[in-house]
């Protein structure tokens, strides 16, 4: 563990579980923080207020300020850095957040073991995906995976592939989907369906009869999008600005469909998965491949190390998998 602190559970009290961080033993320094302190700070951190992280921990506002000045007056050092529209963590805060995500994900990791001996109990698995994994090809196999494991629940969060890499080499989550160009070191990885990214364009429009179309090119014409910080978003405006240039987006809808009806009304141009435009009705849509190598990708189920899921988890890589290898 980084910086010389190290974390064990420790007994606590029945309603309300401890953890012991132990920092430099020699000097006998010691401090006390339970599971809610922790999944308190962790959702701060992820959320960049106080008040967004008591929102998402189900707690009052003044509760969970002074949990947070509790944790900072027992460790003598500030966690956060209080900025004028919200908190980021210092170095010490940093650390926090590291150890918090593997004793957290480790008590997942007990709840999953004991599913089988202790009926009624819920489990809850973490999993990041991409834009076009979340809403392309997830929804079909975790149906399948929630309708036979009834005491398992599934966080789906949708990310940049690249931040999925960190949460999930950090603990912070069981599996991620994401595209495999975005460097996967250290990580465990099984392919799963592959991402055709296309333009999607009205009958009428003069780009509807190309055979294909350049990204530069694309970028001269009004166009439909996901919202800004979305992760598809997120990746085209980075290949934008690798070319100096911003995408000129008239509308935003949070939903392909949606893109795909307003590009068959005329409103603009698209980049949708090839399955989202093949959903729609071709009469009214034309589909144009994106000439781009970078358009044709990789998706991969990502995890720390397959051997150290827990079953659940195993249970859903399993699930997955499958879903893929039928997919193709």
């Amino acid at each position: 563990m980084p910086g010389n602190l190290r974390a064990r559970l420790g007994a606590g009290n029945a309603d309300c579980p401890s953890v012991a961080f132990v920092q430099n033993e020699g000097s006998g320094v010691r401090m006390r923080f339970d599971l809610v302190d922790l999944r308190l700070f962790l959702n701060v951190v992820e959320c960049g207020s106080i008040t967004g992280g008591a929102e998402r921990s189900n707690l009052a506002l003044a509760s969970a300020s002074a949990r947070i000045g509790g944790m900072e007056q027992t460790l003598g050092a500030p966690l956060l850095g209080r900025m004028p529209r919200g908190v980021t963590p210092t170095a010490a805060g940093q650390v926090l957040a590291d150890h918090a995500r593997v004793v957290l994900a480790q008590v997942e990791r007990m709840r999953g073991d004991l599913a089988g001996y202790a009926a009624g109990l819920r489990v809850g698995l973490k999993l990041l995906a991409n834009t076009v994994a979340a809403s392309e090809f997830l929804p079909d196999p975790l149906a399948d995976f929630l309708a036979g494991n009834l005491p398992v629940d599934v966080e789906l969060q949708v990310l940049p592939s690249r931040r999925i890499v960190e949460l999930v080499a950090a603990g912070a989550a069981d599996l991620g989907v994401l595209a495999a160009h975005a460097g996967t070191e250290g990580l465990e990885t099984v392919p799963f369906r592959l991402d055709r990214l296309v333009v999607a364009a009205p009958p009428a429009h003069p780009a509807a009869g190309r055979d294909s179309i350049r990204f530069r090119d694309l970028l001269e014409e009004r166009l439909v999008g996901l919202p800004a910080q979305s992760a598809l978003t997120l990746h085209l405006e980075d290949h934008a600005a690798k070319l100096g240039r911003r995408m000129d987006v008239r509308v935003r809808l949070g939903d392909f469909g949606g893109i795909c009806r307003l590009v068959s009304r005329g409103v603009g141009l698209a980049v949708v998965p090839e399955a989202a435009a093949l959903r729609h009705d071709p009469g009214r849509l034309r589909i144009i491949p994106l000439a781009e190598p970078w358009a044709v990708r990789q998706l991969v189920i990502c995890m720390r190390s397959r051997a150290h899921l827990s079953p659940p988890a195993t249970r859903l890589l399993a699930c997955l998998t499958a879903a893929g290898e039928g997919g193709g």
